[in-house]
Order: C-alpha cells, then sequence, then structure tokens
C-alpha cells in the first residue's frame, strides 16, 4: 500500500510541475488527450501532492490510527 501512496505522490508531483511549465489551456488538454485519467482525478492527485509537500498532517481520525 505505501508503494500506491508514493507513487501517488509522485504522479501529483509530476502533474505540478507540468502545470506550472505549460502555458494558460495547455495544461489541461495535455491531460485530456495523454493521460488515462480525467482533468479531475489529475487536480485530485496535484492536491495530494501538494498537501505532502506543504508538511500538513491529517486532523482525521482515521487517519491518525494508522
Amino acid at each position: 500500500m505505501l508503494q500506491r501512496v508514493g507513487a501517488t505522490i509522485i504522479v501529483g508531483r509530476c502533474l505540478n510541475e507540468a502545470k506550472a511549465a505549460l502555458l494558460h489551456g495547455e495544461y489541461e488538454a495535455m491531460v485530456a488527450t495523454d493521460l488515462p485519467f480525467s482533468t479531475s482525478t489529475a487536480r485530485k492527485l496535484r492536491e495530494i501532492a501538494a498537501f505532502v509537500d506543504e508538511g500538513r498532517r491529517c486532523r482525521w481520525t482515521a487517519c491518525r490510527k494508522r
């Protein structure tokens, strides 16, 4: 399971880098044409990576038990 979490974070980081590097409008077009998931999923992956990279901690009870 930890490998999947790590892979999720890496993909999110790559997407964040791509969004920062591409011109306005190019990022969503790239996701829609080149990736096997939706722009909504891409946004969620980027948010997960940003959450981790900002050093936030989970406040939910279910997260703390793990």
